[in-house]
């Protein structure tokens, strides 16, 4: 678009929308991207076979012309889409004005980028490989100063951008005890009655969609022999009847929470004092 908005352009794109500011990214037919930075939630399905061309304007303003087919006519090529050949066999070009606006460079976005395609095939690779279940420390939300965590289980479905899996609450010490605020707080309570099942009305603690680049640490220790050892534990002394807590071994504590805060200072939001 920022190469081709002054110029006629008519070609056969796929289109991924974004519904709450209607933004369009289109992607040449093929090559849609695995991930892509936005926020999941905010995106509509791709849409195949979709067509798009704009034409040119001296005003800031341009004209996106959308229409599901493309057409080879003199007058689509020209840039006379309303005036097309065939409108009464592909339907009528539908006009919107539109305004370009230029997205300046993200080194922040562009890190969590990599950063998730990196760890996605990590995560895939120790679910296949690791016994059991594992913990991973998430970045929640800027006010959140203190990691959360999040089990990868057998039951974990991994996609392009996010994988579902169980994400855990903080355990306090004494009742009103505001966790939020305190970075090194590792202690979190994994109920008994946790549900797996998706969709489902239980009254269990059940599984939501987390974003690749908001995992920051895998909670996994590969020795040098190759074996890979938890680097969390269950706190026998504060664990009841009907919940665990874990929290992160003394031998991997500081290192594991250092990660952490790294990967979200670079990433995502720095720490408030």
């Amino acid at each position: 678009m920022k190469e081709h908005h002054s110029t006629v352009s008519h070609t056969y794109h796929e289109a991924l929308h974004q519904i709450d500011k209607r933004e369009y990214h289109y992607f040449p037919r093929g090559t849609f991207l695995s991930y892509h930075p936005r926020i999941p939630k905010k995106l509509s399905a791709v849409k195949p076979y979709y067509t798009f061309a704009v034409k040119r304007s001296e005003e800031l303003e341009k004209i996106l012309y959308q229409r599901k087919h493309y057409c080879p006519c003199p007058n689509c090529l020209s840039g006379n889409f309303l005036q097309c050949f065939y409108i009464g066999f592909l339907g009528q070009w539908n006009a919107e004005e539109m305004v370009i606006n230029y997205k300046t460079d993200n080194p922040a976005a562009d890190i969590r980028r990599e950063h998730a395609a990196t760890i996605h095939p990590q995560l895939v690779e120790f679910q296949q490989t690791f016994r059991g279940s594992f913990f991973v420390a998430i970045y929640e939300n800027e006010d959140l100063q203190r990691p959360t965590f999040a089990e990868i289980s057998p039951f974990s479905k991994f996609h392009d951008v996010r994988v579902r899996c169980i994400v855990f609450p903080a355990y306090l010490h004494q009742p009103g005890e505001n966790a939020d605020f305190y970075c090194n707080h590792n202690h979190f309570s994994v109920p008994n009655n946790c549900c797996y099942k998706h969709p489902c009305n239980c009254p269990g603690l059940h599984t939501q969609l987390v974003e690749y680049s908001k995992i920051l640490v895998i909670c996994i220790h590969r020795s040098t022999a190759g074996n890979m050892v938890s680097t969390i534990a269950c706190d026998t002394s504060l664990s009841s009847p009907h919940f665990k807590v874990f929290k992160f071994k003394k031998e991997y504590e500081a290192q594991q929470l250092t990660d952490y805060k790294n990967n979200r200072i670079r990433m995502h939001a720095p720490y408030k004092i």
